[in-house]
């Protein structure tokens, strides 16, 4: 639980990009990440990054697919 804790006190520390197809996350702010992490007091930092990146790969991979259902009109 504290892995999830951690991810959504993120939620504002999405690093955003402006393309073509208008604006999209490209990943989490890992400057923000280390400061949570510190200001939370977790205790084994390497392994709670390891576990933030994968649900930060697993929203890439949500809000990418929803960005291409956006653009198909579904």
């Amino acid at each position: 639980m504290e892995t999830v804790g951690l991810f959504l006190s993120l939620e504002t520390q999405w690093m955003m990009s402006n393309g073509l197809s208008g604006c999209f996350p490209v990943g989490l702010s890992y400057p923000a990440l280390e400061t949570a992490m510190r200001l939370m007091e977790i205790p084994d930092k390497p392994e709670m990054f390891k576990r933030i990146r994968v649900m930060e790969l697993a929203a890439l991979e949500r809000f990418d697919k929803k960005q291409k259902e956006v653009k198909n009109g579904r």
